[in-house]
Order: structure tokens, then sequence, then C-alpha cells
């Protein structure tokens, strides 16, 4: 499941299953995807850690368009995370 945020500035997706990058609809993606290390987290926490990442969201987003995945930790800590074309 995919969220789209837009702004004036940039667009991105964000999703809670980080297991997307490994699937054939993640090779034709136009935008940088946002995704949850972990699935099994509270709404409430997830909501909290997208928005707690908001400003570096945008900024990661406008800054790097095009496909890529970064991963947000449970711990607020969000990393770019290797993937290749299969």
């Amino acid at each position: 499941m995919f969220f789209l945020w837009a702004s004036a500035h940039m667009d991105g997706a964000l999703t809670k299953d980080e297991a997307i990058r490994r699937s054939p609809s993640f090779l034709v993606a136009t935008l940088p995807i946002f995704g949850l290390s972990r699935q099994d987290l509270p709404y409430q926490t997830m909501i909290e850690l997208f928005s707690a990442n908001r400003s570096r969201i945008e900024r990661i987003a406008a800054s790097h368009p095009g496909r890529q995945f970064w991963t947000i930790y449970k711990s607020g800590e969000m990393r770019r995370t290797d993937v290749r074309d299969v």
C-alpha cells in the first residue's frame, strides 16, 4: 500500500511495507519511496515516524528525484536502502 506525498517542491510515496522494494512495481517507480522497517507497529507510531521525518523526507525527495528507497526505523533513523534492478 502506497500513500503519495506531494508538495510544491517534491513528490514521494510512503509505505508501511518495505518489501515493496523487492517487487516488480518498484522497478517502474519514478519517485522516491519511504518505507517503515517494521509493519507490526501500531498505526499511531507509524504516523508519528512519518510525521517526525517530514522535513527530511521532503528535503531528500526534492534533492534526490527518481526511483530510490529510504527505510525509516523505529528509532527514527532513516537510511537509503540499496536496491538492485532484477
